[in-house]
C-alpha cells in the first residue's frame, strides 16, 4: 500500500524500515511540503530514549496529518493512531494495528490532497488486485464515518453512531491518561538514575503544562460530545414516546382490522350463499321463461286444433252433400 505513495519504492525494505517514521514522513512531505511539526534525529539513542523519540516522531506525523485533514480537506479525524504504541511496541499486534490505521489515514490524505493526481497515477500502475485492495482502504476514509467525518456526512450520523463515538473518545482518554502516567513514571525512573536534575525537569506540573493545550482541546471536545449526547438522549426519549403512541394506535388499528376481517369473512360467506341463490333464481327464471314460451306454443296449437276440427266437420258435411247428390241422380 505504501509503495504506491513512494517515488522510490525500493527504499521500503520491510516493516522495520517504517519504525523510525522517516519513510512515512517523506510521503507526508509530498502531500504537505511545509508541515508544522518536524521529526527528531534518532542517532545515538537506544532503549527507552529511542522508544520515546520514535513516539515523538510518530506524534509529529499524526499531528501533521490531522492538520492536513482539518485545514486543507475540512475533515475531522475521529480515530488517531496511538503514537505511544508505535514508539514503544510497534511489532506487537496492537502496534501493527496502529501502523495500519496510520497508513490508511496517510493514503486517504494522499488521494484527496492537491497532488492527488500523482498518487492516483502511481496506484494505477499497480496490478488490479492491489488496486482493488487500496480502493477498499480508501473507502474506509471517504465513505465510512467511523474514521473521518466530513461536513456532508454530519447529517448521516445516527444517535447510535454518536454514542459509539463518545464511548470511544472516553476510552481513548482513559488510555492516553494511563499511557501518560506510565511514560512519566519511566522517564522519572530514568532521570533518577541519571541525576536529580532530570527529575526536577520532568515534574508533573511541567509535563501537564506541555500537554495542556491538547488536554484542554480534548476537554472541550468531550464537553461538546456530552452536550450532543444529551440532545440525542432527549431526542431518543421524544421518539420513544412517539413510538409508544404509534404502537398504541397500531394496536387499536389492528383490533379494528381483526373486527373488520371477521365481518368481511361473514360477508364473504353471505355473498357465496347469495351467489348460490342467484344461480338457482337464474335457473328458475330460465325455466319460467321456457314455460311461458311453451304455453304460447300450446295456445297456438290449440287454436290450430280448433280450426282443424272446424275443417273436419265441414269436410264431413261436404261429403254428405256429395253422397246425397249422387243418390238423387
Amino acid at each position: 500500500m505504501l509503495e504506491s505513495c513512494l517515488p522510490r519504492p525500493e527504499i521500503l525494505s520491510g516493516y522495520t524500515s517504517l519504525l523510525d517514521g522517516a519513510i512515512i514522513n517523506s510521503v507526508v512531505l509530498q502531500i504537505d511540503p511545509e508541515p508544522q511539526h518536524h521529526l527528531v534525529k534518532l542517532i545515538g539513542l537506544d532503549g527507552v530514549l529511542l522508544a520515546n523519540a520514535r513516539a515523538r516522531n510518530f506524534d509529529a506525523i499524526v499531528r501533521n496529518l490531522r492538520n492536513l485533514y482539518e485545514e486543507e480537506l475540512c475533515q475531522r479525524v475521529l480515530i488517531l493512531p496511538d503514537c505511544s504504541v508505535l514508539g514503544h511496541s510497534p511489532e506487537t499486534p496492537q502496534g501493527l494495528e496502529q501502523m495500519k490505521l496510520l497508513l490508511i489515514l496517510l493514503l486517504g490524505a494522499a488521494v484527496q490532497c492537491p497532488n492527488k493526481e500523482l498518487f492516483i497515477g502511481r496506484i494505477k500502475e499497480l496490478d488490479l488486485e492491489t488496486q482493488h485492495a487500496i480502493v477498499e482502504l480508501i473507502k474506509q476514509v471517504t465513505d465510512n464515518q467511523s474514521l473521518v467525518l466530513t461536513n456532508e456526512s454530519m447529517e448521516q450520523l445516527t444517535p447510535d453512531m454518536m454514542y459509539n463515538h463518545l464511548l470511544r473518545v472516553t476510552k481513548e482518554r482513559d488510555q492516553y491518561h494511563s499511557n501518560w502516567i506510565t511514560s512519566f513514571t519511566i522517564e522519572t525512573e530514568v532521570a533518577h538514575n541519571n541525576g536529580p536534575q532530570r527529575i526536577n525537569s520532568m515534574s508533573p506540573s511541567s509535563a501537564a503544562t506541555t500537554n495542556g493545550p491538547d488536554s484542554n482541546h480534548m476537554v472541550v471536545e468531550l464537553a461538546d460530545l456530552k452536550s450532543k449526547l444529551r440532545k440525542l438522549r432527549q431526542e431518543l426519549e421524544e421518539k420513544s414516546e412517539a413510538f409508544m403512541e404509534v404502537k398504541e394506535e397500531l394496536e387499536h388499528k389492528t383490533s379494528q382490522y381483526e373486527k373488520l376481517r371477521t365481518e368481511s369473512q361473514e360477508w364473504y360467506t353471505e355473498a357465496r350463499r347469495s351467489s348460490a341463490y342467484r344461480d338457482e333464481v337464474d335457473v328458475l327464471r330460465e325455466r319460467a321463461e321456457r314455460a311461458d314460451r311453451l304455453e304460447v306454443e300450446v295456445q297456438k296449437l290449440r287454436e290450430k286444433l280448433s280450426d282443424a276440427e272446424f275443417y273436419k266437420t265441414r269436410v264431413e258435411e261436404l261429403r254428405e252433400d256429395n253422397r246425397t247428390l249422387l243418390e238423387t241422380k
